[in-house]
């Protein structure tokens, strides 16, 4: 990997992170990039990112909130339902997938 593409690899993981989201790669080329960083990263969800380390430190409360601003990075039409929303509120959950929901009753994610 070049040292251009790695310098834009670690700003988008760092802005990902002071936005205490899960990096979602705005294109192939960042994706594949990102794949190759093999073990320095971890894909708690497909096609999302965080760095190993980082996401060793998080509690499962805040691994959600970060894997939901991911999701809604991807899916802006989402809305979370259920135990992520609760998760959003700070309310105890039982530990499980994202929940959401779009549009009128439509699909979610379980």
């Amino acid at each position: 990997m070049g040292e251009a593409v790695r310098r834009r690899i670690d700003a988008l993981l760092d802005a990902a992170e002071r936005g205490e989201s899960s990096l979602v790669p705005p294109g192939e080329k960042d994706r594949k990039a990102l794949l190759r960083r093999g073990l320095e990263l971890t894909q708690p969800l497909s096609g999302q990112f965080v760095r190993r380390g980082t996401w060793r430190r998080l509690n499962p409360a805040e691994r959600s909130l970060w894997l939901m601003r991911g999701l809604a990075a991807r899916h802006p039409d989402w809305r979370f339902c259920e135990a992520s929303a609760a998760v959003a509120y700070g309310l105890p959950v039982t530990w499980g997938a994202a929940h959401a929901r779009v549009g009128d009753g439509g699909a979610g994610l379980a």
